[in-house]
């Protein structure tokens, strides 16, 4: 039994501890739908009302960011790195479409505008800056 406490004891302290989560307030009446740390500091996220926010002191401000003058909903945000990101915005045909910036949100360029009128892109998922689907 010494044995079973000794073993659970060191298996238990070599655990590392887990971090809490704190809750933030973003600032915006929008709904968020998609959210992408890079790192304890730098996040991201996205939402209704064409929202896109970034946070760069780990959520105490966050600043809102114009991807496109046209009224869209974003549903999805992948962070590469604290200045790169794809957002993805939902809707049928055209509405559907992916943005990427370079600059930590100061310009976007549109990658992807659906043409079909039958799709709804949903979600987005990116492991390196030019590599995704």
């Amino acid at each position: 039994m010494r044995l079973l406490i000794t073993v659970a004891a060191i298996i238990l302290a070599t655990i590392p501890q887990r971090t809490t989560w704190t809750t933030q307030t973003s600032g915006v009446t929008a709904r968020l739908r998609g959210v992408s740390a890079v790192n304890e500091r730098v996040a991201w996220a996205s939402g209704s009302s064409s929202t896109v926010l970034r946070t760069s002191d780990g959520g105490t401000t966050w600043q809102k960011l114009s991807v496109t003058s046209e009224p869209l909903d974003f549903r999805d945000i992948d962070a590469i790195d604290e200045r790169t990101a794809y957002v993805l915005s939902i809707g049928t045909g055209a509405a559907s479409r992916i943005y990427k910036t370079t600059d930590a949100g100061a310009t976007w360029a549109l990658q992807f505008k659906n043409e079909n009128p039958k799709a709804f892109l949903d979600a987005m998922s990116f492991w390196d800056a030019d590599n995704g689907r």
